[in-house]
């Protein structure tokens, strides 16, 4: 690093044509998330202020010019690391973009900014030009990691010294004059707080006497909100908004919504698994439950490996209308049953949560997981909340991941050990990011117990599915498809153990 207020790029490649535009008002503005430090022995002076504009115009000419390199980016950087507010703007758009799976280039980017209300020639906007000299200054987008982390580096010099100076003014015209001790107790408390940002670790891995002891007076409100005899999915018995807990869709399960005691339950940071043979009903189930739960207003992200985008709709849109799966994908549909595909999808529009479906083929553990914290992050960015359920459909069809091989096998990794490390990955992904996690997992043919839930002794393939599941239940359409039978294999939460038939539709794709 050259100086405090710049940093030099790999090979010297950089250009200092921000230098120019720093002595432009309309590009100077104030710096997000942080404050001049001013110095109170000189009138006026103000402290240098550690950024480099260099590192932020690279991060986001990386981003234009490959729109992969986000899902790698997102996971770690915020708006809020930028010291340009107009840099963190254009990063705010694109991240707002990812969210809605809209790919960042200059257009849509425009766009976005257009919404945001900060493109234009005016003071304190962007300007519209500024968007491909990002990507004409940028060396390579190959990188990227490296401008990120520079650009972290300077905003955590920034936070230090806003903490420093907070303390400092405290100590100098607060109470801090009488009461050092605690002065002290708190600056160590807030670079606590600072080192867990820069180490990724949740505030929530911290847990004080005090939080403790705080902990009964926090069960007032109920965790789960919502009935059947409550409309609004976000406001709970109290009135106030809260989020509407998770739900399988079946009252079975769910205990007439919650009327009841719930027979199982999805919860933040746990893994539920569904056990199927082939046509076994795990993509039927967890289609199913990713809608109920969009329905009450929740946020869903669904991968899935062996169905297509097409597909998938297409099942979807079976459910909903009764129309056929195959008459939808060969286009053989009427005039009456087009207007009845747009009613559903007018339906599927007014419902207050959203599925966002990912299509994963080929993809490992490491990819997957890298996509599930971006996207986790860009729709926090965007709306103030990540999402509630993430599904993988289904285990067994997900790529072999070369970490994981050269973590045990070095290189030589068989089938049952990629087979570990995917499930682990995905349950360890879920228990950081704090959300609920659900996983359909294949199990060998059976001729004699094909339309019988299956065992967990029945070609698992590992017992990691087993032990890193909170809860384990398995699925079997009868033979003359009217029912689908099911079985709590395992239920950290509640009794195992427990069987029963769902109605099913197979016109519909659908249990009752």
């Amino acid at each position: 690093m050259s100086n405090n207020n710049h940093t030099e790029r790999p090979n010297n490649t950089l250009s200092r044509l921000d230098q120019d535009r720093r002595q432009k008002p309309n590009f100077r503005v104030l710096p997000v998330g942080a404050n001049q430090i001013e110095d109170r022995h000189k009138s006026e002076a103000v402290m240098p202020i550690p950024h480099s504009p260099e590192a932020e115009e690279a991060v986001l000419g990386s981003l234009l010019i490959d729109r992969e390199v986000i899902s790698t980016v997102a996971p770690v950087l915020k708006p809020e690391h930028f010291f340009n507010q107009a840099r963190a703007a254009i990063y705010q758009a694109m991240l707002n973009l990812y969210s809605d799976h809209t790919p960042a280039d200059l257009v849509t980017v425009r766009n976005e900014l257009k919404v945001l209300e900060v493109l234009g020639e005016g003071e304190n906007q962007v300007k519209p030009g500024y968007l491909l000299e990002l990507m004409k200054i940028t060396p390579s987008p190959v990188h990227a990691a490296y401008y990120v982390e520079i650009v972290i580096k300077h905003w955590l010099a920034r936070q230090i010294m806003q903490e420093c100076a907070t303390t400092f003014g405290t100590a100098q015209h607060g109470p801090g004059i009488h009461e050092p001790t605690q002065l002290l107790a708190d600056h160590a408390n807030r670079l606590q707080a600072l080192s867990a940002s820069l180490s990724s670790l949740s505030p929530a891995y911290f847990l004080s006497h005090e939080k403790s002891l705080d902990y009964p007076f926090g069960l007032d409100t109920p965790a789960i909100s919502g009935s059947e005899s409550n409309n609004d999915p976000w406001k709970s018995a109290s009135g106030s908004k809260e989020r509407s807990g998770l739900r399988f869709g079946w009252e079975a399960f769910d205990g007439r919504d919650w009327l009841e005691e719930p027979q199982m339950s999805l919860l933040p940071a746990t893994l539920t698994t569904i056990l199927a043979r082939t046509g076994g009903g795990k993509t039927i189930a967890a289609m199913q439950i990713a809608d109920a739960n969009a329905k009450a207003g929740l946020s869903v992200l669904y991968f899935h490996v062996e169905l297509n985008q097409e597909q998938m709709l297409a099942r979807r849109y079976c459910r909903l209308t009764g129309i056929p799966v195959l008459r939808q994908l060969l286009k053989k549909v009427g005039d009456a049953e087009r207007q009845t595909l747009v009613a559903a999808a007018a339906e599927v529009a007014g419902w207050p949560g959203r599925v966002d479906f990912i299509h994963c083929p080929n993809w490992g553990a490491n990819r997957l997981i890298n996509e599930i914290k971006a996207r986790h992050y860009a729709l926090m960015a965007s709306t103030g909340h990540g999402y509630d359920l993430v599904i993988l459909d289904y285990l067994q069809r997900l790529g072999r991941s070369t970490e994981g091989a050269s973590r045990w096998s070095g290189g030589n990794q068989d089938e049952r050990e990629s087979l570990v490390y995917n499930v682990r990955a995905f349950s360890d992904c879920a228990n950081e990011l704090n959300i609920a996690a659900l996983m359909t997992s294949q199990v060998g043919r059976n001729d004699q117990k094909q339309h019988e839930p299956p065992d967990l002794d029945e070609g698992l393939g590992t017992g990691d599915i087993e032990r890193c599941s909170n809860q384990l239940f398995s699925l079997a359409i009868s033979q003359d498809k009217s029912s689908v039978k099911w079985a709590i294999r395992k239920n950290t939460f509640g009794e195992g153990g427990s069987t029963g038939e769902l109605l099913y539709d197979p016109r519909r794709l659908q249990f009752f």
